[in-house]
């Protein structure tokens, strides 16, 4: 993938995503990542994640969710997951592919991925 990217801990600023990458070309993308198990109605993200992330793209930011359900892995837009600042949807697994900018059923396609969040 291409670009610079730094993976943040962060326990000054509540909510803040795992990593911040920069693109050649200027373009800045926050990304949350989320692990699952098994295909689930929601993703456990947190009250102050959610806040978070709503500002940045209402701010004209870049943000996304990451997620990795078994072998798959969906790459979501911040701003496509949630009717309200607090209530995170439930979704089913089809709804999740739905709701997803990209998904990779089985290996992802790093150059695509980086694509999508850099430009």
């Amino acid at each position: 993938m291409t670009g610079l990217w730094h993976r943040v801990e962060n326990s000054i600023s509540a909510g803040m995503p795992d990593l911040c990458g920069v693109g050649h070309n200027g373009v800045t993308s926050w990304v949350e990542l989320k692990a699952l198990g098994s295909w689930t109605r929601v993703l456990g993200l947190r009250r102050e994640q959610v806040i978070w992330l709503r500002r940045w793209c209402r701010a004209g930011g870049r943000a996304w969710v990451l997620v990795k359900v078994g072998r798959a892995v969906l790459l979501v837009n911040g701003l496509d997951l949630w009717d309200s600042q607090t209530d995170v949807k439930g979704y089913t697994r089809e709804q999740w592919i739905e709701a997803a900018t990209c998904y990779w059923p089985g290996n992802v396609d790093w150059d695509e991925l980086g694509c999508v969040l850099l430009s």
